[in-house]
This record gives C-alpha cells, structure tokens and sequence, in this order.
C-alpha cells in the first residue's frame, strides 16, 4: 500500500512540476523571486518525502488509506483543474482574463492550492517530520497570500461584480457549509409531482 502511496505522490509531483514549468511558468521582477523561494520550498518538501518513501518501512494503518484518498483526491482536482483551464495563461497575472466558475472552480475558488495543500498534508501527516510540517505551514502561507493577491487584482478589474458574487457562493479553499448544505439535501430531495 505504500507503494502505491509513493508511486501516486511521484504522479503528482510530476504532474506539478509539469504545470510549474508549462502552465504556471513566471517570468518577471519580483514574482519570479517569490516563485524562486517557493521553488525552494516544494523541492525541501518533495526530496525529503520521497526519501522517506524510499526508507521507511512502515507498517499499514487506517492512516494510509486516508493518505491514498487525499492524494487521489489531490490528483482529480489537479487534473480537473488543468482541464477546465486548458486554453488559460495566468501564473500571477496583471491581467484578468474570463472568470472561471465550472469544473473544480464550481466547488472552491483555488482548487490548484487546494490539491497541493492535499498532497503536502499528506506526507507531512504520513513521516511526520518536522521539516515537512514547517514547508507545510511555509508553503500555506504562500497559498493564502497568492490567493488574495489574485483575488484583489479580479475585485479591481471589470469582473469585480461577478468575481465578489462567486466569493460569496464558493469557498477559497474548502467547499463552504452552504454548498455542503446544498448539495445534500439535492441528494435526500424526494421527486414529487
């Protein structure tokens, strides 16, 4: 099981390191050193978790199971996110293009953060080594403040009524309670005629 673990952790990290270097790919002033240190960061983060794939010799726990569905989880996301923004370039753009609201953006507003914070938890939850918990904690911090750096320059461009009516429907991160709210009750709401 932890080799199916590892195998998908690989998956992932390939397929951001992929987006970083296609898709996200930064190029001026100063975005380009705060992209640097992030950089950093993600490799502290993903050499130290593939090394601890590599030589820790766990035994299977329930932990393992929830590692394998966070990652899977992290791994849709990331890919339903890549496809419902295919023909997009905006890694910290200036400019506002078209406001997304299908596809993972239906669900949460930054669902690319959402799917590396997932596959960083896990491996921090996984080894629980200090190291990765403070890239964790180091690489949140990064999410949050590009999240709200991105949506302040929306809410300043001619999207801004939209965009402020899709923030109060759609978490940033995390599904809100309404939408959960919503959506089971779309599951339990008997058809009547």
């Amino acid at each position: 099981m932890l080799l199916v673990i590892g195998l998908t952790y690989v998956f992932l990290v390939l397929s951001f390191l992929w987006a970083r270097l296609v898709v996200f790919n930064v190029k001026s002033g100063k975005v380009k050193l705060a992209a640097l240190l992030y950089d950093s960061i993600v490799s502290i983060h993903i050499i130290v978790s593939i090394y601890c794939f590599i030589e820790i010799r766990l035994r299977f726990t329930t932990l393992y199971l929830a590692a394998m569905c966070a990652l899977s989880l992290a791994l849709a996301i990331f890919w339903w996110g890549i496809r419902t923004t295919s023909n997009l370039k905006f890694a910290l753009s200036k400019n506002v293009g078209q406001i997304i609201t299908t596809g993972p953006f239906r669900i949460v507003r930054h669902p690319f953060y959402l799917s590396y914070f997932l596959t960083w938890l896990t491996s921090a939850m996984i080894f629980n080594l200090s190291v990765l918990w403070i890239s964790l904690t180091l690489l949140s911090s990064f999410y949050i403040v590009s999240a709200k750096v991105e949506e302040s320059i929306i809410l300043r461009s001619i999207h801004a009524k939209t965009y402020q009516k899709y923030k109060t429907e759609v978490g940033m991160f995390f599904p809100k309670a309404t939408q959960w709210i919503s959506w089971f009750s779309g599951l339990f709401r008997l058809k009547t005629k």
